[in-house]
């Protein structure tokens, strides 16, 4: 979903061509929090099959309510492609949410600010929805560390990254890590059975 145009001359844009692929196997495709960004539906993703995305932010903002977070806690998302889903965590918590400003210093290395905005002392659920390297991640939980956050807990729908990043994470000031069970990972705390058995209910009927 990343992929989804050539940000280099000669590059395959992988979104297209594994969708080709998919949508050659199934009648059907069901995700949770598809990385949609340039492109803004996924039936345009697949315009072939019928194609659903489903949003993890409710039973993410449950999972969070279930353990005293609510309208006082600060939801944020790193940077501005965050938006979409802290918005929607936020709005089921009935919370503030703010995206930081990332700047790109080089390959490697990035700062993230999150300038007007009150972060010390509170509760903050810091909400992406894929985490690979965790270099992000890393970098702004130290940002909120710095900025004088009582607790900060990291909640990911997609978790992908491997055990030296999630160190990383936790050492710069994560109280806690908190993914979905969209993808196998050892802080997998959130199930997704319920969203995804409501979504297949109707081809139970057929």
């Amino acid at each position: 979903m990343r992929q989804d145009t050539a940000f280099n001359v000669g590059e395959a844009i992988s979104q297209q061509a594994v969708a080709r692929f998919l949508s050659s196997l199934f009648d059907r495709i069901v995700t949770v929090d598809a990385h949609l960004h340039r492109v803004d539906d996924i039936a345009k993703v697949f315009p072939a099959i019928e194609a659903q995305n489903l949003g993890a932010a409710g039973t993410i903002a449950a999972f969070a309510a279930a353990r005293g977070m609510g309208k006082g806690t600060l939801v944020v998302g790193p940077d501005a492609e965050s938006i979409q889903w802290i918005n929607r965590i936020a709005a089921a918590l009935d919370a503030e949410a703010v995206a930081g400003a990332k700047h790109r210093i080089d390959d490697r290395r990035v700062e993230i600010i999150f300038p007007g905005t009150h972060i010390e002392g509170r509760t903050v659920l810091l909400a992406d929805d894929i985490v690979s390297s965790g270099g992000t991640m890393t970098v702004a939980v130290e940002s909120l560390s710095r900025a004088g956050a009582a607790s900060i807990f990291v909640v990911v729908t997609h978790a992908l990254f491997d055990a030296a990043a999630e160190m990383r994470i936790r050492a710069a000031g994560a109280r806690d890590i908190w993914s979905t069970a969209a993808v196998p990972h050892p802080t997998n705390a959130i199930p997704l059975a319920n969203l995804l058995a409501d979504a297949l209910r109707n081809e139970m009927k057929q």
